[in-house]
């Protein structure tokens, strides 16, 4: 079990500059808000029967900013120092 704790720290926590490991993490991200964008477009037009349109914007708005956090945390974690000339 610690194996495969390891492993998925190594994928997806660990920071890494390697562009595969990259790009996987990109392409998970995208398919678990794709996922979650479905589930959510469903709950808000057939449970809570909000119009579709409304439901799509909604769904769209909490989805894009899951990306935006999953994107800074997973994918894009590389940390840039600033010189300030005085």
């Amino acid at each position: 079990m610690e194996k495969i704790y390891d492993l998925i720290k190594r994928i997806f926590i660990n920071y890494t500059e390697d562009k595969k490991l990259m790009f996987f993490r990109y392409i998970c991200t995208g398919g678990i808000v794709t996922v979650i964008n479905i589930i959510l477009l469903y709950l808000f037009t057939e449970m809570l029967l909000i119009n579709y349109n409304i439901s799509n914007i909604i769904s769209m708005l909490i989805c894009i900013t899951i990306t935006y956090v999953l994107s800074k945390k997973l994918i894009f974690v590389k940390k840039v120092k600033i010189r300030r000339n005085k």
